[in-house]
Parts: structure tokens; C-alpha cells; sequence
């Protein structure tokens, strides 16, 4: 009988957990600090995906924007070329429809609408035009925007090089040529600076 009691106490002490109560505080510790590594680690990511995805909005916002500056310039030329705006020689690097000048901006001809067309403004100095969303319309004004205009962080101007008398442009090949810089600026910095080259003949 006691042979049979001593081997039930052997299996239930094999059972038994009372030699080790849980985890010891160093365990406790180097866990929470695995999950914490983790978790930070996982923010981390999550942050710099969205930093980037911003980035890359600002990004293609801001080339598209400039872009646009190149187009309408072209516009201008052309409308030089058919008679629309100018003095009417169709000649488009004259100082009557054109100009060398730094300060110059795109705003639109009807400040609330920017459907009826967009033109060249030469301003006196060179400040640049800060972009606002209307709308969903990208409007470009400098000061005295409608309090209906959202400030969007972008500034944008143009960069005029155009020829003078027997002289040609810098990455122009004659001189009936002129360079234009489209610049685009986010909170300050310059993002993207689009070049084209625009001519005054048909070819």
C-alpha cells in the first residue's frame, strides 16, 4: 500500500508545476522589448510609405504644372503666328508679344474661371506666383487671391531666354529661337524645371 501511495506521489509531482511559477522578470522584459522593436519597426514603414507617396504626388502635381507653363507659351506663339494677340507682324520674339524679361507668370485672363484661357504676365519684379485650388482647379495668383482659394504650397514662374538681334539663345540652333525655363516650387524648394525650345518660323 505504501509502495503504491509513494508511486502516485511521483506521478503527480511529474505533473506538478509548482517548481516553476511563470515567467521570471527578465523574460517578462526582453519580450516586451522583441514587440516594441516590432512595432516601431512597422510604423516606421508605414510613415515613410506615406511620406513618399505624398512626394510623389507633389511630384507629378508640380509637372504637370509646369508643363502646362511650356503649353501655353506655345499657345502664344501660335496666336502670334495666326494673328490673335500682338501687333500683327506674326513675328513672336519681339518685345510687342514676347519678352526676356525673368519676372514673368501664367495667370489665367478671368481670375474665377479658368476656363476662358490662360495668358503670359510680365510682372516688374520677379516674384514668383504662388498656386491655389479652386474648385479643383489649380489657379495661379500672388497677392489679393479670393479667401475662396486654397493654398496649395506651390509657386511656379517662367524663365524667358529668348534671341537677340544676330544673336541666338542658349540651346538654340538659329536665331529665331528662345528658350523657356518652367520652374516649379513646393514650400520653398524647386522640384521640377522643365526646358523647351520654341521657334518663330514654320518648319
Amino acid at each position: 500500500m505504501k509502495f503504491r501511495v509513494n508511486q502516485y506521489s511521483k506521478i503527480i509531482n511529474l505533473f506538478s508545476t509548482n517548481e516553476k511559477n511563470g515567467f521570471s522578470l527578465l523574460e517578462v522584459i526582453f519580450s516586451i522589448g522583441i514587440i516594441t522593436v516590432g512595432i516601431v519597426s512597422i510604423l516606421t514603414l508605414f510613415s515613410y510609405n506615406l511620406k513618399a507617396e505624398i512626394n510623389n504626388k507633389n511630384k507629378l502635381i508640380a509637372i504637370y504644372l509646369a508643363q502646362e507653363s511650356i503649353e501655353i507659351v506655345r499657345q502664344n506663339r501660335d496666336n502670334v503666328w495666326f494673328g490673335s494677340i500682338g501687333d500683327g507682324d506674326g513675328e513672336f520674339l519681339d518685345e510687342t508679344e514676347f519678352s526676356d524679361n525673368m519676372g514673368v507668370s501664367v495667370v489665367p485672363v478671368q481670375q474665377n474661371d479658368p476656363r476662358k484661357g490662360w495668358e503670359i504676365n510680365i510682372l516688374a519684379n520677379n516674384d514668383y506666383k504662388k498656386v491655389y485650388i479652386n474648385n479643383g482647379y489649380y489657379l495661379q495668383k500672388n497677392t489679393s487671391a479670393p479667401v475662396a482659394w486654397e493654398e496649395t504650397g506651390f509657386e511656379r514662374y517662367l524663365e524667358i531666354d529668348n534671341s537677340a538681334v544676330g544673336l541666338v539663345a542658349p540651346g538654340c540652333d538659329i536665331n529665331s529661337c528662345a528658350r523657356i525655363i518652367s520652374h516649379v516650387l513646393f514650400n520653398g524648394t524647386e522640384i521640377v524645371t522643365v526646358t523647351a525650345y520654341l521657334y518663330d518660323d514654320w518648319y
